[in-house]
């Protein structure tokens, strides 16, 4: 059988809190529980060097595309994440672009 999404992203999506004044009058900033997502996705990499535009007219060349079904969060620009085949990293970087189709989201690493 065919696996459509052999692959695993794994995304932290815990929200950065902003620092708050304890009793003393310290600034503190508050600690998070790091909250990790996995996503199913089929990386596949730029082997053609291709580019993909950017907002504001220039080329963004990328690593490769991840294709992931549509029931997950956006991945903003910029977003550290890691792809794994199922054991091991194939890549950690960050993303370039994201967008949603009919089908499916393309996530560019």
């Amino acid at each position: 059988m065919v696996n459509q999404y052999p692959h695993i992203i794994k995304l932290d999506i815990s929200v950065q809190q902003d620092a708050v004044l304890d009793v003393l009058g310290n600034w503190v900033v508050p600690e998070i529980d790091p909250q990790i997502i996995e996503i199913p996705c089929r990386y596949e990499k730029n082997q053609a060097g291709k580019v993909i535009p950017s907002a504001d007219g220039g080329q963004i060349v990328y690593t490769g595309i991840a294709y992931m079904p549509l029931g997950y969060p956006d991945i903003s620009v910029g977003k550290a994440f890691e792809i794994y085949d199922p054991e091991k990293v194939i890549i950690s970087s960050e993303a370039k672009d994201f967008r949603r189709g009919q089908l499916n989201a393309r996530l560019w690493v």
